[in-house]
């Protein structure tokens, strides 16, 4: 299998804008939460100055309509209503006595509609002041304070939002690990979701093996196994059986964390070799592998010797054997031996069938 980092992100930003400067370089090892990259937030902070004097001005209207209109200001509205009505009054006299000279044909009709026109006009204004009076005894109405809080409301929302996108103006580490690519360079235009660094775990690597689909079942979750990367051979756990095979290779594919302290010596993409001891119920014979002599059609065949005929001596005898295992310097094999036959156990090149 292979051995690979248990995390691997490609880190980038959210927004669009210019990379102003990179904090780290390839190869270079971070620590959780530490600066990597920041973008231009000049015109952020613009926008944000603006909203906060428009919140400004939302809320000091937001008070005044709570605190409702000052004393002074309703007396005034008062004494505006007092004098109107007393103008009213004056007009009502007026137009009465225009009224009887009008009746008397000592006037003319455009001179009564002329005053009566005045009192007309006193009435509306009287009418107008009193409506304003009111309401400004009575307060600001909740409807229009309620849409005031909205407006501060929406104002917070947004400063939020841009503390946001100030915030995310700076790439941070999200685990601790190594830079394994820088894809940006100081003065580039970063789009949102581009990578702008790659980052790998080193801290934690994990091996990811294939393995026969029957032995996978016999391997136990968290169950010590031995891991073999290069010349070390590394204790590892079992921490999941992945729930497919792979149509390539007909393997069913195991992860097995690797401490800690191995990230010192092993790093992602190494070969890794998962060791397990199978026992095997079959009957044949050990002999070593320099026994083994190529027969014909691929097949092997080990050299045997058995009494001759004529009298004390031995005769070479070439048994077709099939290797059912190979462990080092030994192999396991099966064939048509006759029982008490002793082997020829190297060198068999110099010897043939019969000598």
């Amino acid at each position: 299998g292979e051995v690979r980092a248990r995390r691997e992100a490609a880190l980038g930003f959210e927004r669009a804008a210019r990379v102003v400067v990179l904090l780290v370089e390839e190869g270079e090892s971070v620590s959780p939460g530490q600066p990597l990259a920041r973008l231009d937030r000049a015109k952020l902070q613009a926008d944000r100055t603006g909203l906060v004097a428009s919140r400004a001005e939302a809320r000091a209207v937001l008070a005044e309509m709570r605190a409702g209109p000052r004393s002074s200001t309703i007396e005034a509205a008062r004494e505006a209503v007092r004098d109107l009505r007393a103008q009213v009054e004056l007009r009502v006299r007026k137009a009465a006595r225009r009224k009887q000279l009008l009746d008397s044909n000592t006037i003319s009709d455009e001179e009564y509609d002329e005053v009566h026109s005045l009192l007309t006009s006193v009435r509306a204004r009287l009418a107008g002041a009193e409506d304003r009076l009111a309401e400004l005894e009575a307060g600001t109405r909740a409807e229009r304070i309620e849409a005031q809080e909205a407006r501060v409301a929406q104002l917070d929302a947004s400063i939020r939002r841009l503390d946001l996108d100030l915030e995310d103006s700076t790439l941070v580490a999200p685990f601790a690990g190594r830079i394994l690519r820088r894809h940006l360079d100081e003065g580039s235009v970063a789009t949102p979701g581009q990578p702008v660094l790659t980052l790998v775990e080193t801290g934690a690597l994990e091996a990811w093996i294939g393995v026969p689909p029957h032995v996978a079942l016999d391997l136990a979750v968290d169950g010590a196994y031995t891991v073999r990367v290069g010349d070390r051979r590394i204790a590892a756990t079992l921490r999941a059986r992945l729930p497919r095979t792979d149509v390539g290779t007909r393997t069913q594919t195991v992860l097995l964390d690797l401490p800690g302290e191995s990230g010192a010596e092993v790093v992602p993409g190494q070969v890794a070799r998962l060791e397990l001891d199978e026992r095997v119920e079959v009957e044949g014979l050990w002999v070593p592998t320099a026994a083994l002599a190529r027969g014909v059609r691929g097949l092997w065949a080990v050299y045997g010797l058995r009494p001759a005929k004529a009298g004390e001596a031995y005769e070479a005898v070439r048994y077709p054997v099939e290797v059912l295992h190979s462990a080092g310097d030994r192999a396991f094999v099966r064939g048509a031996l006759d029982a008490g036959v002793s082997v020829v156990t190297g060198n068999t090149d110099r010897v043939a069938p019969g000598q």
